[in-house]
């Protein structure tokens, strides 16, 4: 149980630092 929940939350973690990378990339891309 505890190994699915760590993978849950670094799944997460990734999946919003990736987020957060893509919304700066595109911030940066504006004009």
């Amino acid at each position: 149980m505890l190994d699915s929940a760590l993978s849950v939350f670094l799944l997460t973690l990734g999946g919003g630092i990736i987020a957060t990378l893509l919304v700066i990339a595109a911030w940066e891309q504006k004009p």
